[in-house]
């Protein structure tokens, strides 16, 4: 009997470990609904950046100020 005890304790303590390692390497869902916020609030401050640029008078905004600023550098 105390063979069958040492052994089940034995497989306790490497259950235990086993456990402790699945909980440090794989994600949760509360993990993953965190990327999914951080994502989304990266998407939207590039979009707004995108916005920004768009409306800003920089020369080279779209293809069509830039290639006319090319022509006029070329010359």
């Amino acid at each position: 009997m105390n063979t069958r005890i040492a052994r089940i304790e034995a497989d306790i303590a490497e259950i235990k470990i086993d456990l402790a390692v699945i909980k440090a390497r794989f994600a949760t869902k509360a993990d993953f609904a965190e990327l999914k916020r951080s994502n989304a609030a990266d998407l939207t401050g590039m979009k707004s950046s995108i916005a920004k640029a768009r409306t800003s008078n920089h020369h080279f905004t779209d293809r069509r100020s830039f290639s006319c600023a090319t022509a006029r550098h070329s010359d």
